[in-house]
């Protein structure tokens, strides 16, 4: 039965909230012991959220994913790459299979969409200490391979979006993947992005929401954080390329241009705006 405990504010936020399930309430105290329910909200295909406090006034959130691959990846993340953080994430607490569910301790600081160098500073730190939680493995045989299938299928969705000379570019740059130097795999956290970081009063960052994470080249990370500036911003991302540069991403080939030149001149496409659609799909 799923129902809402008294002391729990009612989920909002259109006709995609749903009640929390009351076994992942009851997973929460079980976890924590006495404590009160501060907060509770599910939505449809995003799982659920509790934050709760405890006796001693301690913040802690739990959460249930609706994936067992993404529960997977977070506990996985939690145990072994998050400790390499320390402070600066939260830590794991208590996880339960059945419900794919996890409590974990709160941490300081809020999400911003600002796009300011302190935040990407930090972001850079981050990410560099959280791709060296764990040696770099090799990169599998078929992950080019693997690639150029994905590609396959985007363009196969998107028909029609870029024309032939754009998707010439964009398998040419695939191609060379294949060339690259030293190219490894490393904990990657999968969804790297200012949603995911958390800025105090002070200016420390720290970052949450590992559900995405794997093993995969760190470029993935660096790519999906960098894109996520706001056009015209892309100075607030050479604090992150820059950190990053500095004893992790050597100078070589392998390397992208921006991460090499610690984010001076030119970004490479940071902050440009997206693609146009082809001619033909202008004209249609």
């Amino acid at each position: 039965m799923d129902i809402l405990q008294p002391d729990v504010a009612a989920p909002s936020g259109g006709s995609t909230a749903r009640r929390v399930p009351t076994p992942l309430l009851e997973f929460v105290t079980s976890s924590l012991g006495p404590c009160t329910i501060v907060s509770a909200r599910s939505h449809q295909g995003r799982g659920a959220v509790v934050e709760a406090v405890d006796e001693d006034g301690t913040r802690w959130f739990a959460k249930s994913l609706e994936f067992r691959s993404h529960w997977r990846a977070e506990v996985r993340a939690y145990r072994r790459w998050v400790p390499a953080l320390g402070d600066r994430a939260p830590r794991l607490h208590a996880v339960d299979g059945d419900l794919l569910a996890l409590v974990m301790s709160a941490v300081p600081g809020q999400a911003t969409d600002r796009h300011v160098p302190v935040l990407h500073r930090g972001a850079g730190d981050l990410l560099r200490r959280f791709h060296q939680a764990r040696p770099a493995r090799q990169v599998p045989e078929r992950f080019v391979a693997t690639l150029e299938q994905r590609l396959n299928g985007w363009l196969a969705r998107s028909a029609g979006m870029f024309g032939d000379t754009e998707q010439q570019f964009v398998r040419d740059q695939l191609r060379r993947v294949s060339t690259l130097q030293d190219l490894s795999f490393v904990p990657c956290h999968g969804d790297y992005k200012p949603n995911n970081w958390l800025l105090d009063e002070t200016g420390m960052v720290r970052i949450v929401d590992f559900a995405d994470s794997r093993w995969h080249v760190p470029g993935r990370d660096v790519v999906r954080a960098v894109s996520r500036a706001v056009v015209g911003q892309a100075g607030a991302c050479r604090g992150l390329l820059r950190r990053l540069r500095r004893g992790f991403l050597r100078r070589g080939p392998g390397v992208h241009p921006a991460v090499r030149s610690g984010g001076r001149g030119r970004l490479g496409g940071v902050g440009r705006p997206p693609l146009r659609p082809s001619r033909a799909t202008a004209r249609s």
